[in-house]
């Protein structure tokens, strides 16, 4: 079984239990046998806001991304070029491009919570729909 490529806001929502989408986040998660990707330009979408805060509150949040993804992918020179080509072609900003690049490069399932993002990448699941 191949990996399931996490967004940004599917990591947010989940570890943030005041989310708005944290239950149903938590719960699709929980129910999932499935393993958990990142790509590492996540892990800098979801510490800003948590340094913002406070270090070691950041640096807390940060151990967690453990307790649901097992796998990291880098931004490396394939990605980069892949999301050159998606980035031409599309309106999406710089954080979805390589995202979406990662999970299309590697034939990953991009689970996410923006609508727009879902509708452009084929091979993803769009939480909030039913």
């Amino acid at each position: 079984m191949k990996p399931i490529l996490l967004d940004s806001n599917i990591l947010i929502a989940y570890l943030d239990i005041e989310h708005i989408h944290h239950k149903l986040v938590a719960q699709r998660i929980d129910e999932s046998k499935a393993v958990f990707a990142l790509s590492t330009i996540s892990i800098s979408e979801c510490l800003v806001r948590a340094y913002e805060f406070d270090f070691e509150y950041a640096v807390a949040y940060q151990l967690s991304f453990d307790e649901i993804v097992s796998i990291y992918f880098d931004l490396d020179q394939a990605i980069a070029f892949n999301l050159a080509e998606i980035k031409s072609r599309n309106s999406v900003d710089l954080g979805d491009a390589i995202i979406w690049a990662t999970a299309d490069l590697n034939k990953l399932e991009l689970w996410t919570l923006d609508r727009r993002l879902a509708n452009k990448y084929k091979n993803s699941r769009y939480l909030l729909a039913g």
